[in-house]
């Protein structure tokens, strides 16, 4: 009885992470301009 509710409540918190995932939150931001040239190609 105890594995099988340990099984259940770990199946649901990988489904839940997985769903967490999905949502696209605060995602709606553009990039900044870049204001100089990344100087890390350069040697």
């Amino acid at each position: 009885m105890v594995k099988k509710v340990a099984v259940w409540v770990i199946g649901a918190g990988i489904v839940l992470f997985l769903g967490i995932q999905l949502v696209p939150y605060g995602r709606d931001h553009t990039n900044p301009p870049t204001v100089q040239r990344n100087p890390s190609g350069t040697a």
